[in-house]
């Protein structure tokens, strides 16, 4: 009504105008003009808004775009994504009214990982190179620095060098460096870069001022040499590789330049050298000549650079990468943490029951530690890529788990599944095996733990997890039956008992690790132990009350001399539910996730103890690039039910009193005589890190 009564007055106004009021016409002309204007632009406004509110933009600007643009786009490319299109919009507008340092803060800032880029406003980055150095990692070659977890992002120690040289000087501990920065050439034409350490190192240089062009020119140590090489100070020719060819450099541009290094203990030095054009004696590279890559300070531009230098940088990259345990994908790894479990009433008169009594258990042993000879491992069905190396020769290997053959696996799978039909009907339907393992008796019996993917029909298709334990006295899988005692709970609670005495960084691990089962919701039903002998370099209370673990740990505080046996036994007796489980711990352990699972299947009250085989990396190799052996003799890690542990008297207290090793095998020999049957088998991504042996006590308590 209003802007028809609006426009009805302008329109007489204006026809109504003479000659006489030509100046008043103008006017009025110009103010009709203004009025349509806004009125459709308030229209575009408005229809704007609906259609936003429809198509969910993420912005207004792509919302203009789309109902402006859309037409023009679709005709380029009807499979155009929506980010792709913005971005299309964007550079018109720019292109059109130059509004590009306007809208430059609403698209993603390029990160200059040249010279350009470096932040030099408050401190003069010239006549220095950038040092980061990482203690504690095991290792004589530059690979070894690379496999470090906390490489490259983490270093212990940020400093910087004044000349491309480190002096003699000695350190006990492991470490590693790394060197880099800009080199700045004072005279056009080829140098030659030398390199000298102890023990190994690699030189990288860029072919301009950014780090992803760089390229390996000259190296100390042969890649596929674990031991590494070295050489005296200033030696610069004691193998060719130490030297690299002539490269063209040109006068002033900057290069960037990096040098790593690694060296396991004892005296060290370091030294780059190059020969200028015109002279052919080798000089240690001055500070004259260098500068700083990063000007290492608070600040946001410091650390958005630290991503040029730790992503896409090709000196990162291992330069041996064979004869290691790769961390590969498993079904499994998940499958066990996250699958509804079916109730064991739901198939329990599937098979009938049967006594089952391992043959090869002692009623005695003759001699201590015999339960070495006599534990039988499980094998498992399908390959769980267990076997791993050793060492860099392909003849250096650690077997892993013994591999089912496929038919009997099949076979045994077809069985249950067959059995299943009959008593249930189609209410089952075999969606794929996960995994079976098998327990070889000496007269042909045969154990297996079967677990099974199922289909429920009924329930929506849900999946389901079958785990179900089953036993053929012939070897025949047509003859299963459901051996007695030998259903595993879900439910029952997992104490997990560790001894300490100082190693406080390895004690917060352990707490992060099961801080975040807990948190994430992969177990809840655990408590935490801590028996500690006198720690000075940790308050353990303090580091689990700020955990996620605060309401599920218990300190047993011991003022005598390190006593792991006793320590143990009295952290048992503080559980008063014999239906629950213990699972004595050691540090410097990476946890899989399927821990709690793999311990609740394989403890069987009144049956099975449960002892995981895991990897004992070596020096050098983490979880991520693993290298090493499966602790075959090791039985550190003891699961058994409160019960079960009290009936066969836990530790022996008296021979291993302020000593340890042995302590653990002679647990085992007391579950054997207990008539306990011990479940042994190679627990994938279960690590023992290598680590220093730096406290006294720790070396001089071994019996």
């Amino acid at each position: 009504m209003i802007w028809r009564k609006l426009t009805r007055r302008m329109r007489v106004s204006l026809l109504g105008c003479g000659r006489h009021k030509r100046f008043g016409c103008s006017i009025s002309r110009l103010v009709f003009l203004a009025v349509v204007l806004i009125a459709v632009q308030i229209a575009i406004v408005s229809y704007q808004v609906v259609f936003w509110s429809k198509i969910r933009c993420d912005s207004p600007m792509e919302c203009s775009k789309v109902i402006f643009f859309e037409p023009w786009e679709s005709r380029k490319s009807n499979s155009l994504h929506l980010e792709a299109k913005s971005a299309r919009f964007q550079e018109l507008i720019q292109n059109q009214i130059g509004l590009k340092d306007d809208i430059k803060g609403e698209q993603e800032v390029v990160l200059d990982c040249g010279i350009k880029g470096r932040n030099d406003r408050n401190q003069n980055p010239n006549g220095s190179l950038n040092l980061h150095v990482w203690y504690g990692w095991c290792g004589y070659t530059t690979d070894d620095l690379r496999r470090d977890p906390n490489f490259p992002e983490r270093p212990h120690t940020r400093t910087t060098l004044s000349e491309f040289k480190i002096n003699r000087t000695f350190y006990s501990s492991w470490r590693g460096k790394r060197v880099f920065g800009y080199i700045h050439p004072p005279k056009t034409g080829n140098y030659k870069f030398f390199i000298s350490s102890r023990d190994s190192s690699d030189l990288w240089l860029s072919t301009d001022d950014t780090p992803n062009n760089t390229r390996m020119i000259a190296y100390l140590g042969e890649a596929s040499d674990q031991y590494g090489d070295n050489s005296n100070p200033g030696e610069y020719k004691k193998i060719s590789s130490q030297q690299s060819q002539n490269i063209s450099l040109i006068a002033n541009k900057p290069y960037f330049i990096e040098m790593f290094y690694k060296k396991k203990g004892g005296e060290e030095h370091l030294q780059v050298a190059w020969t200028i054009p015109g002279s052919t004696k080798p000089e240690v590279i001055g500070s004259k000549y260098i500068s700083r890559y990063l000007v290492e300070s608070k600040g946001s531009a410091t650390s958005e650079r630290t991503k040029c230098i730790n992503h896409g940088d090709p000196g990162l990259a291992l330069r041996y990468n064979k004869h290691m345990l790769f961390q590969i994908a498993d079904i499994r790894d998940d499958y066990f943490v996250t699958a509804k479990l079916l109730d064991h009433s739901e198939v329990n008169d599937v098979f009938k029951g049967c006594s089952y009594k391992p043959k090869y258990l002692p009623k005695h042993l003759k001699r201590q530690f015999q339960s070495q000879q006599i534990v039988r491992h499980s094998w498992v069905y399908p390959n769980d890529n267990t076997t791993m190396a050793k060492g860099n020769r392909d003849d250096e290997i650690s077997i892993g788990n013994m591999i089912i053959p496929e038919k009997e696996a099949k076979s045994v799978a077809s069985s249950f599944m067959r059995a299943l039909k009959a008593k249930k009907g189609n209410k089952f339907q075999l969606n794929r095996i996960i995994q079976i393992e098998a327990k070889y008796d000496v007269d042909g019996g045969i154990r297996y733990l079967v677990e099974l993917d199922l289909k429920q029909k009924g329930k929506g298709d849900a999946t389901v997890r079958l785990s179900e334990y089953l036993y053929t006295s012939t070897g025949n899988v047509s003859s299963f039956c459901q051996p007695r005692g030998y259903q595993w709970k879900n439910g029952a609670t997992i104490y997990m008992i560790v001894t300490v005495m100082n190693y406080g960084y390895w004690m917060k691990d352990l707490v992060k690790q099961l801080s975040r089962f807990y948190r994430e919701g992969i177990d809840r039903n655990f408590y935490l132990i801590v028996v500690d002998f006198n720690s000075t370099d940790i308050n353990i209370k303090n580091v689990l009350e700020k955990s996620d673990l605060k309401d599920r740990y218990q300190i047993l505080w011991k003022p005598s001399p390190f006593w792991k046996t006793n320590g143990l036994n009295e952290a048992v007796e503080l559980i008063k539910d014999s239906n629950s489980i213990v699972f004595t711990l050691d540090l410097h352990l990476h946890l899989p996730a399927n821990i709690f699972d793999a311990i609740r299947k394989h403890t069987i009250q009144g049956k099975t103890v449960y002892t995981p085989k895991l990897i004992k990396l070596k020096c050098g190799y983490s979880k991520n690039y693993g290298q090493g052996g499966w602790d075959t003799f090791g039985y550190g890690l003891f699961g058994a039910y409160k019960s079960d542990w009290d009936r066969i008297g836990g530790m022996d207290e008296e021979t291993f009193r302020h000593k340890w090793g042995g302590e653990d095998v002679d647990l085992v020999d007391r579950a054997l005589i207990g008539q306990l049957d011990i479940e042994r088998i190679c627990l994938p991504k279960f690590y023992h890190m290598y680590h220093a042996r730096d406290q006294d006590w720790y070396e001089d308590a071994r019996l």
